[in-house]
């Protein structure tokens, strides 16, 4: 075992660098303006919430609300006063269980030059139709997909999923989903209206 690398962060104490992670909540939760700020943070390696952020190049699969995308990342960089540079939209959905969209994918951001520390899928179901959310055979296959973008880029994949109807921190579907990530992250509302997050696995602290 000696020479192996020890896990780092790529947000402190939330997202590990080259590795799997979901983050899930109820519709209305914020878990989109949620995923959004992490993904400046990381692009401009600004502070979240007083946590070290390491710097990365971030790609944001927006795969759906992409006509409203543009204005949140405006409020964000208002709000934050950081600029959302090295953060690189796509706003069209990849199917990740399909190995040529992968790949294709994969080649787009080569011939761009991007090599990303950081690639966002919003939302899970619209980056994967036709997935038995319920089946693992088929949640397997997805999750296959996103490690093999995970070792290409050797980034951290993190994936924005809904939670079972009501229960806010109860990933909806296979359990194979969250067994094969490293970092779950659940978002809730709680009767204040404040948002609250919870890591509810993280794998190797």
């Amino acid at each position: 075992l000696n020479g192996l690398p020890e896990p780092r962060f790529l947000i402190d104490g939330l997202l590990v660098k080259n590795s799997l992670a979901v983050l899930f909540g109820d519709p209305g939760a914020a878990t989109t303006f949620f995923a959004l700020d992490v993904a400046i943070r990381v692009a401009t390696g600004s502070p979240w919430f007083g946590h070290e952020v390491s710097p990365a190049p971030v790609v944001y699969v927006c795969a759906e609300g992409v006509s409203g995308i543009t204005r949140r990342i405006r409020a964000n960089e208002y709000r934050s006063s950081v600029s959302a540079e090295r953060l690189w939209l796509v706003d069209s959905a990849v199917q990740i269980r399909e190995t040529t969209e992968v790949r294709k994918f994969i080649d787009a951001l080569n011939d761009k030059g991007v090599r990303p520390g950081l690639i966002v899928f919003d939302t899970l179901a619209r980056c994967a139709v036709g997935v038995d959310e319920n089946s693992a055979k088929d949640v397997g296959e997805v999750m296959d997909g996103l490690d093999g973008l995970r070792r290409e880029f050797e980034a951290t994949v993190l994936v924005v999923h809904h939670s079972k109807k009501a229960e806010g921190r109860t990933i909806r579907g296979s359990s194979a989903l969250l067994g094969a990530v490293d970092t779950a992250l659940a978002l809730a509302t709680n009767q204040d209206q404040e948002r609250i997050l919870t890591v509810e696995k993280q794998k190797d602290y």
